[in-house]
């Protein structure tokens, strides 16, 4: 069994400005289990998923192609879709993949 307590998470920059990540679990793949944080007006650049991603809003506002996000939401993403995302507030949210993800803009 492996555990992360709330008290040990540590979130590193991602790259990109506005967004953290706090890693949990690699698969192996390219892919895993993070806690990933967005910044108000953050963006993440247009994307592509190799492999699916599961995703749960835990907290904030998050725009998804022409969605809105907001906590408690789910998204399920298929292998190949392509999209950008803006954090309209402060937001958080449990991501699960299976290979990651390719920065494409």
């Amino acid at each position: 069994m492996s555990m992360i307590k709330t008290a040990e998470r540590t979130y590193e920059a991602s790259g990109i400005e506005g967004i953290s990540q706090c890693g949990l679990w690699d698969n192996g793949m390219g892919g895993g289990t993070a806690l990933v944080r967005l910044a108000a007006n953050s963006y993440f650049p247009a994307h592509n998923h190799p492999g699916w991603e599961q995703a749960l809003m835990l907290s904030g506002k998050l725009k998804l192609g022409d969605d809105i996000l907001e906590a408690g939401d789910y998204i399920f993403t298929d292998a190949g879709d392509i999209h950008d995302a803006t954090a309209i507030e402060d937001c958080e949210l449990f991501v699960v993949t299976e290979k990651g993800v390719e920065i494409i803009e």
